[in-house]
């Protein structure tokens, strides 16, 4: 390749002879002169012309160089951010998980302030209603089965009064409220009533806690106590949930009673909440 020095001193040379060549011919006044003159002329651009050319292919080149360069600088960025994003999604996702362990093992243990600290400042929600302020657990299952029986369109009374006090683990707490209130939206959803409704009230007294619930059921749906099943064809996941609550009411010396009225399903359940 040629440097920039060596064109320009090229063409001040070209244009000197081209000059020279123009008064030689101009001065010889011939027709054979002119057609030297545009002969000799059209020689002489030859070099500028190559020189031109080959001009634009460095420039061309140099173009793409660059371009090339830029693209895979910005290739070679673009893989460094996803290794990054990756990586940290990768830390997220095993610091999350090991926060989930911990979290079981705290809420098996019943260890609700260390279990706060894990999870942060817990934030009200203002447009929410407490439905138990003794215990966040029940009010939790309780704001969540309340949402589903809005979806649902079945009304949901309660009368709550919870003790603040107790010997249940998060787990018990879980299982019982969420099996008992499954099974009653379910009825609630198989009833033909324009009205289905749930009423569930909760209270103590000495040690024991007292849980009385009314829901709409299907009055064609015969549930029998004495063979712990229901006519309804999916009656192994109902029997299933009473069974479950059964085990936690005969662990806490309690007792539960379930009653078919028709058109209305009673539970009643008892169990020491102080042990």
């Amino acid at each position: 390749m040629m440097h920039k020095k060596d064109m320009i001193f090229l063409s001040i040379l070209i244009a000197c002879s081209e000059s020279v060549v123009l008064f030689y011919f101009c001065s010889a006044k011939s027709p054979r002169s002119f057609l030297c003159m545009m002969i000799s002329y059209a020689l002489l651009l030859i070099f500028p012309l190559n020189i031109f050319l080959a001009s634009l292919r460095e420039h061309r080149t140099g173009t793409s160089l660059s371009t090339l360069e830029t693209t895979e600088e910005s290739s070679k960025q673009q893989r460094e951010i996803e290794q990054f994003t990756h990586k940290q999604l990768e830390l997220h996702k095993n610091n999350f998980t090991q926060k989930l362990k911990e979290l079981y093992i705290l809420l098996e243990q019943n260890d609700l302030t260390t279990a706060q600290k894990i999870l942060g400042e817990q934030i009200p929600l203002k447009d929410t209603d407490i439905i138990c302020c003794t215990n966040s657990i029940v009010d939790g299952i309780l704001q969540s089965k309340k949402s589903e029986c809005i979806q649902h369109n079945i009304s949901f009374e309660y009368t709550i009064l919870f003790p603040e006090k107790n010997d249940f683990s998060f787990s018990v707490l879980i299982s019982l409220f969420s099996n008992l209130l499954d099974n009653a939206i379910e009825s609630c959803q198989m009833a033909s009533s324009l009205n289905p409704k749930i009423e569930l009230s909760i209270d103590y007294k000495g040690d024991f806690l007292i849980i009385f619930m009314q829901n709409t059921k299907e009055t064609a749906l015969i549930f029998n106590s004495l063979a712990r099943k229901t006519t309804k064809s999916d009656s192994l996941s109902h029997g299933f949930g009473l069974s479950i609550i059964e085990e936690i009411v005969k662990s806490y010396d309690g007792f539960c009673e379930w009653e078919d009225r028709g058109n209305i399903f009673e539970s009643r359940i008892m169990l020491r909440y102080l042990l």
